[in-house]
């Protein structure tokens, strides 16, 4: 399973750049950064119950291309927070993931595992998973293919995730935002069989950078056959997103 690499895959990072720093004179960048949004939204699907999220994190990036980086936001699935027998639901969720970027000509690869904690949730809930993904971008353009052969919640079934995004420059005005993914798997048609099974998400919008801080504002929306279940709180409507974020 996924989840018995991730130990040694961060141990063979941080030993990689253990082992560069030797050579090389200039430390490891950190990196911090903090957000605020008024809906947390994965793949299509929020996570806070359509509410405000607080997130942000830290990377670590090595000039030899490994890096190490730790997210955070409070999340709130609605009505499904807490289990059929009272348990306590998630309201954190702290990721840990690291990995390795590269070239291949004008090619930037970036191979990695990334492990979605949730603290606090009771285990019997099963929201904790691992996955390995790999990523391609060219320019202002990406690929992206994430898999887990344990998929959240109590599938236990394997889940895919492909994702193409772009960050298009508008002249000196703003970016261009635009992103499509697709979420299949036995695991997500488990998981979200309330919504008719795989889906496929999008969003659209624009970002722009003024006095050191960075404002989102963007659309998105899934092709879920039925976006409203009992208890869901509509949390795969079309919905408009706002943010604001600040790197360190």
């Amino acid at each position: 399973m996924i989840k018995k690499y991730l130990p040694m895959a961060v141990a063979g990072a941080v030993l990689a750049l253990g082992s560069a720093t030797t050579f090389a004179e200039e430390k490891s960048p950190v990196a911090a950064n903090i957000a605020v949004t008024n809906n947390y939204v994965w793949r299509g699907v929020s996570q806070t119950a359509k509410q405000m999220a607080l997130q942000g994190g830290f990377d670590w990036a090595h000039d030899s291309g490994f890096y190490l980086g730790f997210w955070g936001s409070n999340v709130n699935f609605g009505n499904d927070a807490p289990g059929s027998n009272g348990e306590d639901g998630a309201q954190l969720e702290a990721d840990i993931y690291g990995g390795y970027k590269f070239k291949a000509g004008p090619v930037e690869l970036d191979l990695g595992i990334l492990a979605y904690n949730y603290p606090g949730a009771a285990s019997s809930l099963k929201y904790d998973f691992v996955e390995a993904y790999v990523g391609a971008a060219y320019g202002p353009v990406g690929v992206k293919f994430s898999y887990t052969d344990d998929y959240q919640g109590i599938t236990k079934k394997e889940a895919t995730y492909l994702e193409a995004n772009a960050n298009i420059p508008l002249a000196d005005v703003a970016t261009l935002i635009l992103h499509v993914g697709s979420s299949g798997g036995d695991g997500v048609k488990e998981a979200f069989s309330a919504y008719g099974g795989t889906y496929v998400d999008y969003k659209v919008g624009v970002s722009k950078e003024f006095g050191g801080y960075g404002f989102t504002l963007a659309y998105t929306d899934t092709n879920h056959d039925n976006k409203k279940p009992a208890g869901k709180l509509g949390a795969a409507d079309g919905m408009v997103l706002v943010s604001v974020a600040r790197s360190f």
